[in-house]
């Protein structure tokens, strides 16, 4: 018996909990509507969202992000650019080569061949 009455109390605290939560979560949507006092009127009725489609939850593919993200950020194409210009420099001052490693191509700093 004392077990129950103990969920019983644990549930009402959460039932509390759940609801301050909603009520602070329309003062805070009042207040980014502009709503004088941060408070929704009760003839205000939020509108029911509809569920999310699997296309809409589903990630795009990797090349369509890259994509995206070079046409959004042109700094990136300016970065890509300094980093070549700086390879090619130290490639030609031979101070950097490529070697074919067990894990695959990687730049190397050429020690006293130069």
């Amino acid at each position: 018996m004392l077990n129950f009455e103990v969920r019983w109390r644990a549930s009402e605290a959460q039932h509390i909990g759940a609801t301050q939560d909603y009520r602070l979560a329309l003062i805070a949507l009042a207040a980014l509507m502009g709503v004088k006092d941060a408070s929704l009127p009760g003839e205000i009725a939020l509108t029911p969202l509809e569920p999310a489609t699997e296309e809409e939850l589903s990630l795009p593919e990797f090349e369509t992000l890259c994509n995206s993200a070079w046409e959004m950020r042109p700094d990136l194409e300016g970065s890509r650019n300094a980093v070549n210009v700086a390879r090619a420099t130290i490639e030609g001052l031979g101070i950097l080569r490529e070697t074919e490693g067990a894990r695959g191509k990687r730049l190397a700093i050429a020690r006293g061949e130069a």
